[in-house]
C-alpha cells in the first residue's frame, strides 16, 4: 500500500498509514549490493556519498522476542517482487481496491506492504510489521516507535568491509567492554578482501 495515493490531481493520505510501523530485514548474507546501495546517501550538499555502516543479524524465531516484550500486534512477511506488467494490473485488482477502500485497519492492508518492483529483488527482503499501542510511539515524532529488545540474545553485528580495521577493532572492544557482547557476536565483513581465487590461464 502506498503512503500516498493519487486520486486525480488530489493527494490522499490513507488513515491507516499512521498506525502501521515496519522494519526491513533481508535474507541475504554479505551482499555487495546491500553494502553499496543502502550506504550511499545524499549529504547536506545533495551529493551522494558512501557512508560506513553495520549489519545487524538475527533469526526469524528470535523476532518472537519482540512480541513477547512489547504490546501490540506483530506480523512478518516476505516481499513479493513484481514485473512492470504485474504492477500495472494492481490498480484494477479487486482485492487491492477493496482493502484500500476500507479505512479500518485490517490484515489486507498489511499484504499490500509486501509488494515491490522486480529491480529490488537483490534485497531478498522480509518485512517485520507492527501495529502498536500509543505509548510505544515516539512522543515528538510519530513516524518512529520504540521497541524493547534484549540485544545480547537477539542480534549479532557485522561491520562494514570498507571500515579501517583499527576502527572496527575499537568498536568491537567498546561493544564487549561497555555492553557485554561476546566476541563472536561482532565481526567485520571480508567482502573487499583480495580475491584469492584468481587462476592464471
Amino acid at each position: 500500500m502506498q503512503k500516498l495515493v493519487k486520486d486525480g490531481k488530489r493527494h490522499y493520505h490513507h488513515p491507516v498509514k499512521e498506525k502501521i510501523y515496519s522494519q526491513c530485514w533481508s535474507y541475504e548474507g554479505d551482499s555487495y549490493a546491500l553494502w553499496q546501495i543502502t550506504l550511499s546517501k545524499k549529504n547536506d550538499k545533495g551529493e551522494f556519498k558512501r557512508h560506513l555502516g553495520v549489519r545487524i543479524t538475527t533469526k526469524l524465531d528470535k523476532l518472537q522476542q519482540i512480541s513477547n516484550l512489547n504490546n501490540g500486534d506483530f506480523y512478518y512477511g516476505q516481499v513479493n517482487y513484481l514485473c512492470k506488467y504485474q504492477l500495472e494490473k494492481l490498480p484494477k485488482d479487486l482485492s487491492i481496491i477493496k482493502s484500500l477502500r476500507d479505512t479500518n485497519l485490517n490484515e489486507n492492508h498489511l499484504k499490500t506492504l509486501l509488494i515491490k518492483r522486480k529491480s529490488y529483488h537483490y534485497e531478498n527482503e522480509v518485512r517485520f510489521i507492527q501495529i502498536l499501542i500509543d505509548k510505544l510511539i515516539h512522543k515528538t515524532d510519530n513516524r518512529l516507535c520504540r521497541l524493547k529488545i534484549e540485544p545480547m540474545n537477539f542480534i549479532t553485528y557485522r561491520f562494514d568491509p570498507a571500515m579501517p580495521y583499527k576502527d572496527f577493532k575499537s568498536k568491537k572492544e567498546e561493544l564487549i567492554d561497555k555492553f557485554g557482547f561476546r566476541p563472536k557476536q561482532i565481526t567485520q565483513s571480508t567482502y573487499f578482501k583480495k580475491n584469492k581465487f584468481v587462476i592464471k590461464l
